[in-house]
């Protein structure tokens, strides 16, 4: 209970519009409500809410997302497993990320995809297929994976979960995506799809 209650203390001081500011995305009102929201925890169990977001534009939720799995990793020491229907989902998402973790912080010289980011070293992973960020002091990553290919996202423990492409989210992948928050003490399961889409 004393991490849990100093995590959330540290979250009170993420101003969600700012952080994401300085990470050169623009969150909408709305997007910084949902993300608030997607930050606080379940009265009573001191849990994540599981938190299902529909967009009129997949892009419209991505941000919102990013900057989630941005203070996951920098702020929160979270690993972060982004899962995705399309491979061209994870080229858009890890791009926008890519974008915010070089906005937030420094080049490291003759390291192209290495930063700094307050004293923390970052590297951008962008190999296909194996997309993502990792710290270098901790090892906490964000990875992205193409769901469509069984075992994409087997062996990885996340404490969070993001489900893009809610639509095209089957019973049988959820089975598969289970076992990988099984282990944190407190994972948090996001789910994003289009309006009009069923899921």
């Amino acid at each position: 209970m004393k991490e849990l209650t100093a995590t959330m203390q540290m979250l009170d001081t993420v101003d969600v519009k700012a952080f994401a500011r300085a990470a050169g995305l623009e969150l909408d009102d709305h997007q910084a409500h949902v993300l608030t929201d997607m930050l606080s925890v379940n009265p009573g169990t001191s849990t994540w809410r599981t938190m299902e977001i529909t967009a009129p534009q997949q892009t419209a939720a991505v941000d919102t997302f990013v900057v989630r799995a941005l203070i996951g990793l920098l702020v929160l020491g979270e690993n972060v497993l982004w899962s995705v229907h399309r491979s061209t989902a994870t080229k858009a998402a890890h791009g926008r990320l890519s974008t915010g973790l070089r906005a937030l912080g420094t080049a490291t010289e003759g390291a192209p995809n290495r930063v700094e980011v307050d004293g923390i070293p970052v590297k951008i992973r962008n190999a296909n297929g194996y997309e993502g960020a990792e710290r270098l002091d901790t090892g906490a990553r964000i990875r992205f994976a193409c769901r469509r290919y069984a075992g994409a996202v087997r062996g990885y423990n996340a404490d969070l979960l993001v489900i893009d492409e809610a639509g095209d989210y089957t019973a049988a992948q959820h089975k598969e995506h289970l076992p990988s928050v099984a282990c944190s003490r407190n994972p948090q399961i996001v789910y994003i799809g289009v309006e009009g889409k069923s899921w």
